[in-house]
């Protein structure tokens, strides 16, 4: 199935699947890779579940990673083989295992890495693990239980298990072509004082610390009898080794702003930054390191409302993109001169679209191809949408003011 982009939004549709969480990445040889998470249409299969809270829409123990080609810089999107055969994801898939955010890294060879967090669902309660604490509109939201700090959903009627959460993530590496992934892994990190093994969720790729050390940020939960595990964390990857190790607590959220999918960037000046969403003021908190990754500053609120995020170097300026999930729903972007977050006001927003549906929209992703030519993908419902569906969009970023 191809997808055609001329200067106008291109959509991937599949009506009898929830498309969302979309990754970018241009590969050396010009041809651009999107992923995206595909799952069941929940809002098509359990309308029944979702008016009463028993079903989210971002949860489903079949939905599966999903991978899409470009080779005309944007222009046509081509559906590929997902980076796990089939067959394999549905072995998962009875075992209680689904797959959600994607994210991707460009290695120094030109390989590209894949991260995927994942579901475990079960009729138990998982063993002890350092796992997602649930939110208290979750908790009011799905009518579950809290236990012992874990993210418990009950599934008993709409799915084949009773609970579900966070287990340890996966990665997978393709050649530089993007044609020939490797095995699925999980990214088995242990907490040395407890024994525990980290099973956390991530939404973004990760940044390159040295030419052998990938940086990658994972995020959990709060709870004030653990504070050394909240919040959002960062981990190591050892390219030569493959081996992955702990580094650092980056951002430890309070109960009133939980750090949740964070995104580290590289800055034009070669520092690292962190981008953070909090659910519950909804503004974009922001921190920094000078010292490649091995301390951070603390998590500061900015002006921005806004969430999550997505970053695009542009000479010594950043382009921030982000979903817009309050009226007018959408899309926005701003442009930080020299990268600073003090530049923003909300006179200097871009506003890309703002006939969003609902708040089910977003995350956005961003990529720049061979020709300098910025693409921005994120998955959307609009107001004039006949049915409930989601899908994903690729849509060039026009002029961008100041440029």
């Amino acid at each position: 199935m191809t997808h055609e982009l001329d200067s106008q939004p291109v959509t991937i549709r599949r009506p009898d699947r929830y498309l969302s969480f979309p990754a970018l990445v241009t590969l050396d040889n010009g041809d651009l890779l999107l992923a995206f998470r595909g799952g069941r249409n929940c809002y098509r299969d359990f309308p029944e579940a979702l008016n009463l809270g028993t079903q989210h829409p971002h949860t489903d123990p079949r939905s599966q990673p999903w991978l899409a080609r470009s080779v005309d810089s944007g222009k046509t999107w081509t559906i590929e083989p997902p980076p796990r055969p089939v067959q394999l994801m549905e072995q998962d898939h009875a075992q209680g295992l689904a797959y959600q955010d994607v994210g991707f890294t460009k290695l120094p060879d030109g390989r590209v890495m894949l991260s995927v967090f994942r579901w475990q669902y079960a009729d138990e309660l998982p063993p002890a693990v350092i796992s997602f604490a649930p939110r208290e509109e979750n908790l009011a939201e799905h009518g579950a239980p809290r236990d012992g700090g874990r993210l418990t959903y009950d599934y008993r009627r709409y799915q084949p298990f009773r609970y579900a959460w966070c287990t340890t993530p996966v990665y997978s590496i393709c050649d530089p072509a993007g044609r020939n992934w490797t095995p699925f892994k999980p990214i088995a990190v242990v907490d040395e004082p407890s024994g525990k093994t980290w099973c956390l969720a991530t939404r973004n790729g990760g940044v390159l610390l040295d030419d052998r050390t990938v940086g990658w940020a994972f995020y959990g939960g709060y709870d004030p009898a653990t504070p050394r595990w909240n919040g959002c964390h960062l981990f190591k990857y050892d390219i030569p080794a493959d081996r992955w190790s702990y580094g650092v607590q980056l951002a430890a959220g309070t109960p009133d702003a939980l750090m949740e999918e964070p995104l580290l960037h590289r800055h034009p000046d070669g520092r690292l930054v962190g981008y953070y969403r909090t659910s519950s003021p909804g503004y974009l908190f922001t921190n920094q390191s000078l010292d490649n990754g091995r301390t951070w500053s603390p998590a500061r609120q900015s002006a921005l409302w806004g969430h999550p995020f997505a970053a695009l170097n542009l000479g010594p300026d950043i382009l921030l993109a982000y979903g817009y999930r309050r009226d007018p729903m959408g899309m926005r972007a701003v442009l930080l001169t020299d990268g600073r977050i003090e530049s923003f006001a909300p006179q200097r927003e871009i506003i890309l679209r703002a006939d969003g549906h609902d708040d089910d929209i977003g995350y956005p992703a961003l990529c720049q191809t061979k020709e300098g030519k910025i693409l921005m993908a994120y998955y959307f419902r609009s107001t004039t949408d006949p049915t409930p569906d989601r899908y994903i969009v690729i849509q060039p970023i026009p002029a961008i003011p100041g440029r």
